[in-house]
């Protein structure tokens, strides 16, 4: 193939902005990684058999242009590898969508595509601002869409609750743990083994406790047995001398 028949640009941009393609940020990026990341763990805990992706080609309708949320929760898929997911052809519709908002983005486009999830079936739908870390759960409401904030919001179909911990958006999840964008995604693997290597080391130190107390509790029976020995036979002996002197 010669060299001039190659495109320059391979990546989808606005018109005339071929240089500047349409791609993600840095943070957006960060918040897709950790929300994936925590959902993961989250329906894990609950033993779900839903696959947790993003930017996976994702169609509500058959036959209709495709959208790619930036967060998806398939049922059924867990471990699966799909390129494409089509409502009604492959499966159900999803369990949840979270869309991460670009610059590149409208408010009429972004309410535009989260009505097309709701409308397939998706159970539930947020709208994430990276820059403010404000989090809305969408719903259909007449020919639009009703944005509320889901902030201090339990998410039966994520297991974990949205909350803002010192002016920051958190992700509340099992047993209490707070993960956020700045969060180390592994962090609490490393808690929950020093947690385990904590409860070990006090059920070692609580058993040897207890078999330091059944030992010296040995010791004292054996001491009791002894001592009622000697005691039996200190009184046989003056048993016997006093029967000895009576004679």
């Amino acid at each position: 193939m010669a060299t001039s028949s190659i495109p320059e640009v391979d990546y989808p941009h606005l018109p005339g902005e071929e240089h500047d393609p349409l791609m993600e940020s840095a943070l957006h990026v960060r918040w897709s990684r950790t929300l994936q990341t925590a959902i993961i763990h989250t329906l894990g805990q609950m033993g779900s058999d839903a696959e947790v992706t993003g930017n996976v080609p994702f169609v509500p309708v058959p036959g209709e242009v495709h959208t790619a949320p930036d967060v998806m929760v398939v049922p059924h898929r867990r471990g699966e590898n799909f390129g494409r997911y089509e409502v009604g052809v492959h499966g159900p519709a999803p369990l949840a969508c979270i869309e991460i908002v670009s610059p590149s983005n409208s408010r009429p486009q972004i309410d535009r595509r989260v009505r097309r999830w709701l409308s397939c079936g998706v159970g539930e739908v947020y709208v994430l601002d990276p820059e403010t870390e404000a989090i809305e759960r969408v719903n259909i409401e007449g020919d639009g869409v009703r944005r509320v904030d889901a902030r201090g919001a339990f998410s039966p179909a994520l297991n974990l609750t949205f909350a803002m911990v010192d002016g920051r958006l958190k992700l509340c999840c099992p047993a209490g743990r707070l993960v956020g964008v700045d969060t180390d995604s592994y962090s609490w693997v490393v808690d929950e083994q020093r947690r385990a290597d904590e409860e070990k080391a006090r059920a070692d130190e609580e058993k040897a406790r207890a078999d330091e107390e059944k030992a010296r509790a040995d010791a004292l029976s054996d001491e009791v047995r002894r001592l009622t020995v000697e005691l039996g036979r200190l009184r046989g002996e003056a048993s016997a001398g006093t029967s000895g002197g009576d004679s």
